[in-house]
């Protein structure tokens, strides 16, 4: 019997498969009576140019049928970690009802105030999330700095303050991460594809198991069936929506969820479900 058919046969195969019955192409609002609430969960504030604006990433959401941007600033990787998360901060005040602000950080190794800035930020500026946090791994693969003690402090708390952490990082250092803070929620970034070590397929591995890791849907690559493979193994209620916006187009991140061959239900689930659940947001009617 080959897995298909097993997940047909088993208890828990059964919802999963559920979801895997083969949908026609669809466009938004061919979902249902009720367009999708789409929450993007992986898009920037840039640190120059058209996209530094807010009001430019809102306009293209709009033209897409993006309901809410989670937004992290690319400042705080090789400019100013106060001034990226300071527009955060200003994005989300700006447009409350489209914004959710993500802090971020440039690396965990800069001292006790990369922990205190990750707090203050949550906890007096509202902002709802840690990320994308890159965490770059040794090139002789002995000591990674992405489960380095002061990595771990991060991740610990960024789940003391139960906010979802949208990690740029290889599928081994993510598992490593999900088992040393298993009470985390750790979103691969797109789901590991393009790592130099993993790729989609050693993320899904990653994810089955360790239930607190969450795949994330951006990809500069589409590989034929890769969604339909995440949630065969996964189920739907673990993978969230993301465009990278603005670096790569939305148009072609969301038609990879509306065109997969999955149930309408799945597709609701991963375009903005999730990813509410997740940020404790209210459903925008």
């Amino acid at each position: 019997m080959n897995r298909r058919g097993f997940l047909t046969t088993t208890a828990t195969g059964i919802g999963v498969a559920r979801h895997l019955q083969a949908a026609p192409f669809a466009t938004l609002g061919q979902l249902g009576s009720q367009k999708p609430l789409v929450v993007d969960c992986h898009s920037h504030l840039a640190a120059g140019g058209k996209y530094a604006d807010p009001a430019a990433l809102v306009e293209v959401a709009d033209e897409v049928g993006i309901d809410i941007l989670c937004c992290s600033p690319v400042t705080t990787y090789n400019y100013d970690m106060q001034l990226g998360n300071a527009m955060a901060i200003e994005a989300a005040r700006r447009f409350p009802d489209r914004i959710v602000g993500f802090v971020n950080i440039p690396s965990a190794d800069h001292g006790p105030e990369i922990l205190d800035a990750i707090e203050k930020n949550v906890v007096s500026h509202g902002l709802k999330g840690l990320g994308e946090i890159k965490t770059p791994a040794s090139i002789h693969n002995t000591a990674l700095p992405a489960t380095s003690s002061n990595w771990i402090r991060v991740f610990k708390k960024a789940a003391e303050l139960k906010i979802p952490i949208l990690a740029h990082q290889r599928p081994t250092d993510t598992e490593v991460i999900a088992e040393k803070v298993p009470e985390a929620i750790v979103i691969m970034a797109h789901m590991g594809n393009g790592d130099e070590e993993g790729n989609w397929r050693r993320a899904i591995l990653a994810a089955q198991r360790y239930p607190n890791i969450y795949l994330e849907t951006a990809s500069s690559t589409t590989d034929l069936g890769f969604i339909e493979a995440a949630v065969e193994a996964v189920g739907p209620e673990r993978i969230v929506f993301g465009s990278d916006l603005p670096l790569l187009d939305p148009h072609v991140q969301l038609a990879k969820i509306t065109g997969a061959r999955i149930s309408s239900q799945a597709k609701r689930l991963i375009l903005g479900e999730n990813m509410s659940r997740l940020l404790g947001l209210e459903r925008r009617q």
